[in-house]
C-alpha cells in the first residue's frame, strides 16, 4: 500500500512538472521575443538602479521642513530618455509613511508599465540590510551580523 502511495504521489509531481516546463518556454519565447526588439541603450538601461534620491525634490536635512517628495517630471525623464531598470529604496535622512511610499512606488510603476515603448515594470529595491528601516512606524530588526554576536 505504501508503494502504491509513493508511485501515485510520484506521479501527480511529475505531471506537475512537466505543465510547469510547458509554461516557461511562452515565458522564455516572450522573454526573447521582448529582448530583441530592445535597442543597446534600452538593454542598458535595465540593468542600471538608481537611488530613490534622484527622484525627489524638496528638503530632508535634519532641522529643515522634511518636505521631501516624488518629483514625476525627474521620474518620466529617467524612465523614457535613460530607459532606467531599477530603483533602490535608501531615502536621505528621514523614514516615510507607508502612504508615502504606496503612492511613491505606484507612481514610478505608473509611469514605467505605461509611458515606454515596451513597458516594463520597475524592480524596486529595499535596501534593509543594516537593519534599519525607512518606513516610519516599521520595526528594525537587527542584522544578521548583530544577530550572531549575541552568541559570544
Amino acid at each position: 500500500m505504501v508503494k502504491i502511495k509513493i508511485i501515485v504521489a510520484a506521479m501527480c509531481m511529475s505531471s506537475m512538472t512537466l505543465d510547469l516546463a510547458g509554461q516557461t518556454d511562452g515565458i522564455d519565447r516572450k522573454v526573447y521575443d521582448l529582448v530583441s526588439r530592445m535597442t543597446l541603450k534600452e538593454k542598458i538601461g535595465q540593468m542600471v538602479q538608481i537611488n530613490i534620491d534622484a527622484y525627489t525634490v524638496g528638503e530632508d536635512a535634519p532641522g529643515t521642513a522634511g518636505n521631501l517628495m516624488p518629483d514625476i517630471g525627474k521620474i518620466r525623464d529617467t524612465m523614457l530618455k535613460y530607459h532606467i531598470g531599477s530603483v533602490l529604496n535608501a531615502p536621505g535622512l528621514r523614514a516615510r509613511t507607508p502612504e508615502w511610499w504606496n503612492r511613491t512606488v505606484e507612481e514610478i510603476q505608473k509611469i514605467a508599465v505605461h509611458e515606454p515603448r515596451h513597458g516594463i515594470p520597475i524592480i524596486y529595491g529595499l535596501d534593509q540590510i543594516h537593519g534599519g528601516t525607512y518606513t516610519a512606524g516599521a520595526t528594525p530588526f537587527p542584522p544578521q551580523t548583530r544577530i550572531t554576536a549575541t552568541l559570544q
